[in-house]
């Protein structure tokens, strides 16, 4: 007898608790709601907006001119692709470290003419248990001249060192001269200023 109003009882509590808890959560949320936003457009008319006062509007305010076309790069886009050869070239010859078995002078072969690839090979490092490295990253490029048969691009360089744990970031620049052999740029000097 006393199983069955005990469990009356904790019905009707639960039940009951339930029912507030339930009203709570119903009231916060409708609380926390935001209005809708008004999608009402104003009526339309047909007549153009007027200018109370004509004399302080001009027509010339409302042309739009494009901004001209700028280039620096004369004989676009040929001398962009001289450019961007320049580029490439700097970044993968001038980042490398004792340590990658002159990868970079490997990936700038096919970029560079034959008397430039003979120089290339003379400028491997030797392996070492110390670490030293360098990463070359080019900041600024212009070409400085250009032909059909030839460029030179100048080339500013930000380039993080790492000697023996010291590290520090240095700065250069440098021309990079290519011939066109064929269709394609190949760097044929570097010079670092």
């Amino acid at each position: 007898m006393y199983t069955d109003i005990r469990k009356r009882i904790l019905t009707t509590i639960f039940l009951v608790l339930g029912l507030i808890v339930l009203l709570l959560v119903a009231y916060f949320v409708l609380k926390n709601r935001k209005p809708p936003e008004d999608t009402t457009l104003p009526p339309a008319t047909d007549a153009p907006p007027s200018f109370t006062d004509s004399s302080s509007v001009s027509p010339e305010q409302f042309i739009i001119t494009p901004p001209p076309k700028t280039t620096n790069e004369p004989g676009e886009p040929d001398a962009l692709y001289a450019k961007q050869t320049a580029r490439l070239f700097v970044e993968r010859f001038a980042s490398y470290s004792n340590q990658n078995d002159n990868v970079h002078i490997e990936n700038v072969l096919p970029m560079v003419t034959e008397t430039m690839a003979a120089w290339v090979k003379t400028q491997q490092t030797e392996p070492s248990e110390v670490y030293e490295g360098l990463v070359t990253t080019v900041v600024a490029s212009t070409v400085s001249s250009y032909s059909s048969t030839g460029a030179e691009v100048r080339v500013d360089v930000q380039q993080a060192v790492d000697d023996t744990g010291e590290k520090r970031t240095e700065y250069k620049t440098g021309r990079v001269v290519l011939v066109k052999v064929g269709s394609e740029w190949k760097v044929d000097a570097l010079y670092w200023e």
